[in-house]
C-alpha cells in the first residue's frame, strides 16, 4: 500500500536548490538549482537542447510531491502543471526564422495568431527584443483568445510562474484546459497534474487520470510514467499492476528515466504473470500506434 503523500507546494520546489530532507518512509530527492533551471530554460524560448535537457527540466524541475510505494520507499510525481507547458507550448518555437521582428510585429498588429504567440515568445524570452513580461502576457493573451492552443499553453504558464501576472492557478487551469480540449498533450499532462495536487480546482483523482490518459495515448512519455503511477497506487482508477507495468514499460521505452527506475522497482514487488501480462499490452499497444512505436 501507498503511504500518505508528503507533498511540497509549487513555491517551495521553485525555492529550494537543495537535497530534500528524508521524512518518514519518504526518501530524499536530489534537487539541483531548481530556480536557475527554470529561468534559464525559459530563456532558451522553448529550445529544447536534447533528450537530456529535456528530462532535466521535466523531472529535476517538476517534482511537486513525493510518495511511498510499496517495498521502494519513493516515487516522484513529475512534472507539475506548469514546468513543462513552456516547453510544450512552444513558445515560437515554429516562427520561421527568416521572419524578421519588423514582419512578425506587423502580421500581430493585424491580427494573425500565429505572429501573437511569435511575437509573446520574443518578448518572453528577450529575443530580438528586450525582455518584457508584460508585452509577451499580452501578446500570448491576444493569440490565445483567438484560440490559438500553443498561446493558451504558454499563457497558462505565465499565470502559473507569476510571469507578468500575478500568480493565479485558477487562470492556469483554465488556460490549460483550453489547449488540452484542442488535443495538445502537454497540456493535458499538465491539467491532469493540476488536478492530481488540487492546483486551482479541488484534488479529483479522475479527472487527473482521464487527463493523463488522453496525452498518453498521444504518446507523451511523461504522461505515460504518470498514468503508470496512477494504476499503480490506485487513484483515479483501480489498482492494476498490470496496466502500471504497460504504461512505464512505453515510457521507459523513450528513455524516462524516472519510469524505468519505477517500472524496475514494482517489477520486483509484482507476479510473473502481471509481468508477463504488461509485457503483452505494451506489445499490442505499440501495434496499434505504429507511428509512436519504440520497442521497448
Amino acid at each position: 500500500m501507498s503511504q500518505t503523500p508528503g507533498v511540497w507546494t509549487l513555491e517551495q520546489m521553485l525555492s529550494h536548490s537543495h537535497v530534500i530532507p528524508a521524512k518518514a518512509g519518504i526518501h530524499g530527492v536530489q534537487w539541483t538549482s531548481a530556480f536557475a533551471g527554470v529561468e534559464d530554460a525559459f530563456q532558451g524560448a522553448g529550445e529544447i537542447k536534447g533528450p537530456d535537457h529535456f528530462r532535466a527540466f521535466c523531472f529535476a524541475l517538476g517534482v511537486v510531491g513525493v510518495e511511498g510505494t510499496r517495498g521502494a520507499g519513493m516515487r516522484v510525481f513529475s512534472v507539475l502543471a506548469v514546468v513543462a507547458v513552456l516547453v510544450f507550448g512552444g513558445f515560437g518555437a515554429r516562427m520561421a526564422s527568416a521572419e524578421t521582428l519588423a514582419e512578425t510585429q506587423a502580421k500581430a498588429e493585424q491580427g494573425h495568431a500565429d505572429a501573437q504567440n511569435n511575437l509573446g515568445a520574443m518578448y518572453y524570452g528577450g529575443r530580438g527584443v528586450p525582455q518584457d513580461y508584460a508585452q509577451a502576457l499580452m501578446w500570448f493573451r491576444k493569440a490565445a483568445e483567438q484560440g490559438h492552443a500553443n498561446a493558451q499553453y504558454s499563457l497558462g504558464g505565465m499565470y502559473a510562474f507569476g510571469k507578468g501576472v500575478p500568480q493565479d492557478y485558477t487562470q492556469t487551469l483554465m488556460w490549460l484546459r483550453k489547449a488540452a480540449e484542442q488535443g495538445l498533450a502537454g497540456a493535458q499532462n499538465n491539467l491532469g497534474t493540476m488536478y492530481a495536487f488540487g492546483k486551482g480546482a479541488p484534488q479529483d483523482y479522475a479527472q487527473a487520470f482521464m487527463w493523463y490518459r488522453k496525452a498518453a495515448e498521444q504518446g507523451l512519455a511523461v504522461a505515460q510514467y504518470n498514468l503508470g503511477g496512477m494504476y499503480h497506487d490506485g487513484k483515479g482508477v483501480p489498482q492494476d499492476y498490470a496496466q502500471a507495468f504497460m504504461w512505464l514499460n512505453l515510457a521507459a521505452a523513450q528513455g524516462e528515466e524516472k519510469a524505468i527506475e519505477l517500472r524496475d522497482i514494482i517489477s520486483k514487488n509484482i507476479s510473473p504473470a502481471q509481468i508477463a501480462e504488461g509485457q503483452r499490452m505494451t506489445r499490442e499497444w505499440l501495434a496499434a500506434h505504429p507511428q509512436l512505436a519504440t520497442a521497448p
